[in-house]
């Protein structure tokens, strides 16, 4: 062998089996992988905290280190998709002593959008998530060996319908309604207990639920064209309350409680103070003050 064959043997092996020296760039980082700011590498010694190492030829690896110790490496591998895009397709991740920690896999669809993630750790348990189209409706599964999770999206990638499914827990529905692309009805069905919730500009103004078809709550409210509230009601088994709103009262009466028709609180503004009395019958019991929502004193009449 020949010293000059030598020399380019050697190379070789520097080539493929250095690629820092070459390809290498230093970062500030977080702890999960990302880069920040430029370094040198001097300055990258000198760093205390977190650091990453960024380099490749064919793919890329990168090299985690906390206060100049080796914690973690990745490498990523790339496919080129039909419009010429440069798209991740595996990413492995490995400790300091390149042992697997986990593999994850991309797949694209042909105009490079991201159809599917699979992701496996060392004790071979995977998750695999596929993805809807974006913009349009579709589906979206979420399956491992600690969730199967479905949703379904109509136009406008809305959800419409999810699906969830836990190891020892009761399989979970919802349903979802909207109207001038605002959500308005919200419906779920959990190990027999129905609950629906009804939106206005946001804010719930009907709750219903139901055991095996039996109502067993319901919350209703209605409020104004300024959107502030007049009524609430609650009703429950045997119990009916109902809460009644006065805008711009002359007396300064805010709130009037009744349970099953009786009158049991009323609340009022009174200078800086809100009032809240307890009565029964048509006596007041206790009276209570308030300044911006603190307590401040409690009168007890007999």
């Amino acid at each position: 062998m020949t010293n000059c064959w030598r020399r380019n043997l050697l190379a070789m092996v520097l080539w493929w089996s250095l690629p820092a020296i070459v390809f290498a760039q230093w970062y500030a980082a977080t702890g999960d992988f990302l880069e920040e700011e430029p370094l040198t590498p001097a300055q990258a010694r000198e760093r205390s905290g977190w650091t990453i190492e960024v380099g490749g030829r064919d793919g890329e690896w990168r090299r985690l280190y906390l206060d100049g110790e080796l914690l973690e490496q990745e490498r990523t591998t790339f496919v080129t998709s039909d419009a010429g895009i440069s798209l991740p397709r595996q990413i492995l991740r490995s400790d300091a002593q390149d042992e697997l920690l986990f593999r994850v896999e991309l797949r694209y669809r042909s105009d490079g959008t991201l159809r599917s993630i699979r992701r496996c750790g060392n004790d071979g348990s995977c998750v695999m998530i596929r993805y809807a189209p974006p913009g349009g409706p579709g589906t979206e599964t979420i399956r491992g060996d600690g969730l199967n999770l479905t949703v379904r999206y109509g136009e406008g990638s809305v959800p419409e319908y999810l699906r969830r499914e836990e190891p020892g827990e009761p399989v979970e529905e919802e349903w979802y309604r909207y109207l001038g692309g605002r959500l308005v009805e919200r419906r779920t069905l959990r190990d027999g207990l129905e609950t629906l919730l009804r939106y206005q500009e946001g804010v719930v103004v009907l709750e219903e639920q139901r055991q095996a078809g039996v109502l067993v709550y319901r919350f209703s409210e209605d409020r104004g064209n300024d959107g502030l509230p007049l009524q609430r009601v609650v009703e429950t088994r045997g119990r009916r309350e109902v809460d009644r709103y006065h805008q711009e009262h002359p007396e300064g009466l805010q709130r009037e409680r009744f349970v099953n028709g009786a009158l049991v609180e009323r609340e009022y503004l009174r200078d800086e103070e809100v009032v809240v009395e307890r009565l029964r019958g048509e006596e007041v019991l206790f009276r209570t003050y308030f300044v911006e929502g603190e307590l401040v004193r409690r009168e007890t009449l007999l």
